[in-house]
């Protein structure tokens, strides 16, 4: 048995002890030999039964727990880094169930290069009683991943989501980590910075996960409109990525343009427009219009961030491709 393990699988994790239960399963069920990897679980200050859990679990794999007091996603990743013993970390979100030979195919492309962001594909498994927009949102990201997998989309940093990423350690600590600054994408502007700094982007579609959705309208709004504060922030401190999303304010049909904007000048509420979509018969049409909340959501965030700033204006004022 090594003394130590190549690949640090790290979790941060909050109030899931029953998905958690799961996700750590899949890990014990891996083609990759055990002492290959280990598994850091980092307790952002959990008021469920996550400690009991954790404490009742004899894994066959080489387990750490870290507690910490309730300090954000970011912050408890950054702490899993620092105690990951691995020449190699694959961040998983606590709600996700890998398959058999995702620890592997991670390994193999960080062996291979030493110098690679590799990011596995994720699929969707929605509740039975799933609502119109979740059920929308997930039709976005089986899409999203379709294109990936049939190489019609490259893999770029926008794409680099944290759920299912590796990449060397000593990049990450070279680099700066997360920035616990963000309120979102935080693992995207990461893997902007690694790409900076040399490594390769590179999707992994036999790395797949499963994650067990359950956000309903609220969360998924909430996301996007933190999405948006994350993209403007972003452009504020001239981090250097600047979003396709950010900078598209102005592009489009100018029916949908002036939509948007005539949408955004009245601040309707997402929820208020939300109402109306089990009403469209069509899947297809719920998607396009799940697409246009999404996007007003977007940029609620964007002007809600930009609050006692000219960037609001700027924007407004924007083109896609424009500096």
């Amino acid at each position: 048995m090594q003394d130590m393990p190549e690949l640090s699988v790290i979790i941060a994790t909050f109030n899931r002890a029953e998905r958690l239960r799961r996700c750590l399963d899949a890990l014990g069920d891996q083609s990759l030999a055990r002492s290959h990897y280990e598994v850091v679980v980092v307790v952002d200050g959990a008021k469920d039964t996550t400690m009991a859990m954790l404490a009742s679990l004899e894994p066959p794999f080489r387990l750490r727990v870290v507690w910490q007091e309730n300090s954000g996603q970011a912050v408890a990743l950054n702490r899993g880094i620092a105690e990951a013993h691995g020449r190699f970390c694959l961040f998983l979100d606590d709600d996700i169930v890998v398959a058999p030979d995702c620890l592997a195919e991670h390994l193999r492309a960080q062996q291979e290069s030493g110098e690679t962001v590799g990011v596995g594909q994720l699929t969707l498994a929605l509740p039975e009683d799933a609502g119109w927009y979740a059920r929308a949102f997930a039709e976005g990201w089986r899409r999203h991943q379709e294109a990936l997998n049939s190489g019609e989309s490259g893999l770029g940093w926008e794409d680099c989501y944290g759920g299912n990423m590796s990449a060397p350690r000593s990049m990450l600590l070279e680099c700066g980590v997360f920035d616990t600054s963000l309120p979102r994408g935080f693992d995207v502007e990461l893997a902007y910075r690694l790409e900076q700094f040399g490594c390769a982007l590179r999707y992994l579609p036999s790395a797949t996960g499963c994650q067990d959705e359950r956000k309903g309208f609220r969360e998924l709004t909430r996301d996007i409109e933190a999405a948006g504060a994350a993209d403007l922030k972003m452009f504020e401190n001239k981090l250097g990525p600047h979003s396709s999303e950010l900078q598209s304010f102005g592009s489009g049909h100018p029916v949908g343009v002036a939509l948007k904007r005539l949408l955004l000048a009245l601040r309707v509420p997402s929820g208020l427009l939300a109402a109306g979509g089990s009403l469209i018969p069509s899947r297809q049409y719920q998607y396009r219009y799940h697409r246009l909340i999404q996007n007003l959501c977007y940029w609620t965030g964007v002007r809600r961030a930009s609050r006692g700033t000219k960037m609001w204006s700027r924007i407004n004022r924007a083109r896609k491709g424009s500096s």
